[in-house]
C-alpha cells in the first residue's frame, strides 16, 4: 500500500505485510488510520503515523472482497466470498457479527451514511439492506435486470446506485425497493458509478474510456417535473403508475 503527498506527488510511505493481492484501501473518518483488505483472507489496520500495522483481523474462510469503515470509525464491515459479511469492533479487533442470507461469494459491503443499514451485493444476483443493530435482512432486491458490478448509498441515505453489466446504471428507491431512474449511454461495460457529496450529480467510469457526469433528479423531482410537462395533458392510468403518480 503506498501512501503519496497530494502537493508533491510523491510516495511518503509503503505499507508491507500482506501476501496476496490487496484488493481496497481507505482511511479512517479522523485519518488516523488505513483499512486494507486482501486475497490472503485477512483485513489490516495501519497507523498512518508510523506506518506500522497495529491490528489483523482474521476469521473468513475465503477472498475478502471490500473493507470499510462506519462513520463513527467505531466499527469496520467486511465482504467475503465465504457468502458472509462481517462486523467487527475496531477497538478490540473482534469480529461482533456474522451476516449471513447470500447464496454466493459477496462482493461488496458499505454503511449507509448515518451507519444505521448496511448494502451489499452478492454473485447471487442480489442487493440485500441489513440493519445493523440486529443484523436482520430488511430488504432483498432480487434479481434485477442484468449482473450487478457494484451499490453503494447517496448521500441522504433514500437512495442506491447500482452498476450493472448490461452498461446501465440504474437508481432504487431504498424504502419501496422500486426502481426509479435508469442511465444509459456508455457503449461498454460500467465498472464504477457514485454519487456527488452533495447528491445533486453522479460520475460513472466504463471500459468504453469515457467518465460520465450526470445530473440526478430525485423521485420528488421526478414527480414535479412529470406533472409539469402533462399539467394539460391527462394521463391515463397505467401512464400515471409509469410515472411514479399513483
Amino acid at each position: 500500500i503506498r501512501l503519496w503527498d497530494v502537493r508533491t506527488g510523491d510516495c511518503v510511505r509503503i505499507l508491507e505485510g500482506h501476501t496476496k493481492t490487496i484488493n481496497s484501501a481507505s482511511f479512517s473518518p479522523d485519518g488516523k488510520f488505513i483499512l486494507s483488505s486482501s486475497f490472503d483472507k485477512t483485513i489490516r489496520l495501519w497507523d498512518v503515523r508510523t506506518g506500522d500495522c497495529v491490528r489483523i483481523l482474521e476469521g473468513h474462510t475465503k477472498t475478502i472482497n471490500s473493507a470499510s469503515f462506519s462513520p463513527d470509525g467505531k466499527f469496520i464491515l467486511s465482504s467475503s466470498f465465504d457468502k458472509t459479511i462481517r462486523l467487527w469492533d475496531v477497538r478490540t479487533g473482534d469480529c461482533v457479527r456474522i451476516l449471513e442470507g447470500h447464496a454466493r461469494g459477496v462482493t461488496s459491503a458499505v454503511f449507509s451514511p448515518d451507519g444505521k443499514y448496511i448494502l451489499s451485493l452478492s454473485f447471487d444476483n442480489t442487493v440485500r439492506l441489513w440493519d445493523t443493530k440486529s443484523g436482520k435482512n430488511i430488504k432483498t432486491i432480487d434479481r434485477p435486470s442484468g449482473d450487478i458490478c457494484s451499490a453503494d448509498f447517496s448521500p441522504n441515505g433514500q437512495y442506491i446506485i447500482s452498476v450493472l453489466l448490461n452498461k446501465n446504471i440504474i437508481i432504487w428507491d431504498i424504502n419501496t425497493g422500486n426502481n426509479i431512474q435508469v442511465y444509459e449511454g456508455h457503449t461498454s461495460v460500467v465498472n464504477y458509478a457514485t454519487f456527488s457529496p452533495n447528491g445533486k450529480h453522479i460520475i460513472s467510469t466504463s471500459f468504453d474510456k469515457t467518465i460520465r457526469l450526470w445530473d440526478f433528479l430525485s423521485l420528488q423531482e421526478i414527480i414535479d417535473d412529470t406533472q409539469k410537462k402533462f399539467k394539460n395533458n391527462p394521463l391515463t392510468n397505467s401512464e400515471r403508475r409509469e410515472y411514479f403518480l399513483e
